[in-house]
């Protein structure tokens, strides 16, 4: 089997990353006071909360960083770092930047490519097909020759063409083999191996002794277990009448789609036969049962097939107890300054069709 690897195309040294520099040193150089700029784009990430398991962004936009990428043109930052931005991007050139009507076709070319990720990203679900990827990649070409001309055409621009027959035919893409993603975690298992006769003998039975002990654990979604302590125990009596204390344990992480979950996090959810969306309270496990406590929230208004962000109604005291097993999808989110409405991007396999 023969295919491209859309993150590397996209997003590392790709054509996201190295056009959003592209694209801002056209800004630089116009010296406009209206201008985009990193410092602006800096404040707006600032108003958003990002799952806690994603990557650190805010370091991308500090001054020293911002000199930098001004002097080379280049947007630097990692894979994972430039795919949590994406969806804040997008909103901020949309809704900010091209009412401007300053330099609206490099910016929509921008918001082409922004397009393709966005679609790229939701394609481990199954939601997206062949034809509609085919459709805004060949969008976001035209655009891009039309802005920067032919000299700037990569041969990234080129294999990106043959992202959608290969979805066609194989039913997904790769995006970087697991091996590349987890660099460190490999380096963990092999940094101590002493027995060079038979290294890798060695190291792969130290990976699959711990892939064993993991699968033989009760939550094997779950990264931490802890035990509850103080006023953490009275909502949990009250809920769990006749349990004794020592039964509960609290999970502190929960892999879902769009990486991982933790206590504090906007989630959506399965719950009375529909999707649902609230914040996550709390995680526990009683015996061998795992439950989540979630604020339901309820949505303003008609949820739109092509809208990228929602809005919901913040609500406190509708806390339902479901099981851990109905968590979908973590959400990147932003509390209104009354703290009474919350806006939710909603990636495309959550959106209605």
């Amino acid at each position: 089997m023969v295919m491209f690897d859309w993150a590397h195309l996209y997003v590392h040294d790709g054509l996201g990353d190295v056009e959003l520099g592209m694209m801002m040193k056209k800004f630089t150089s116009s010296r406009s006071s209206s201008a985009c700029s990193y410092r602006e784009l800096r404040d707006y990430v600032k108003k958003f909360t990002l799952p806690k398991s994603a990557p650190d962004i805010m370091c991308l936009f500090t001054d020293s960083a911002i000199t930098n990428n001004n002097k080379n043109g280049k947007f630097s930052c990692s894979g994972s770092q430039f795919i949590t931005l994406v969806p804040i991007l997008h909103r901020y050139l949309k809704l900010v930047v091209l009412p401007r009507g300053e330099h609206v076709a490099h910016v929509k070319s921008m918001l082409a490519v922004l397009d393709v990720i966005m679609l790229l990203m939701s394609l481990k679900t199954g939601t997206v097909s062949a034809g509609e990827l085919r459709a805004a990649i060949m969008n976001h070409l035209i655009q891009f020759k039309a802005v920067y001309g032919d000299n700037k055409v990569r041969p990234k621009h080129h294999y990106s063409t043959h992202l959608p027959d290969m979805l066609d035919l194989f039913g997904f893409l790769l995006a970087t083999f697991t091996h590349e993603r987890k660099h460190r975690l490999i380096t963990r298992y092999c940094r101590d191996r002493k027995n060079l006769s038979n290294w890798d003998c060695s190291a792969i039975e130290e990976i699959t002794c711990h892939q064993i002990w993991e699968l033989a654990q009760p939550f094997m979604a779950a990264s931490s277990v802890g035990i509850p302590r103080g006023l953490m125990l009275i909502p949990l009596r009250e809920m769990f009448p006749g349990v004794p204390d020592a039964e509960f344990k609290t999970l502190s992480e929960l892999k879902c789609n769009g990486g991982s979950c933790s206590p504090g996090d906007v989630i959506s959810f399965f719950f009375e036969n529909r999707i649902q969306l609230g914040q996550l309270l709390m995680m526990v496990a009683v015996g061998d049962q795992a439950h989540s406590l979630i604020a339901r929230w309820t949505p303003i208004g008609q949820l739109q097939a092509k809208s990228h962000w929602a809005t919901y109604k913040v609500v406190d005291n509708d806390v339902q107890k479901v099981p851990t097993s109905c968590i979908d999808t973590v959400f990147i989110w932003m509390l209104s300054e009354d703290r009474k409405q919350c806006l939710v991007y909603l990636p495309a396999e959550i959106r209605p069709r």
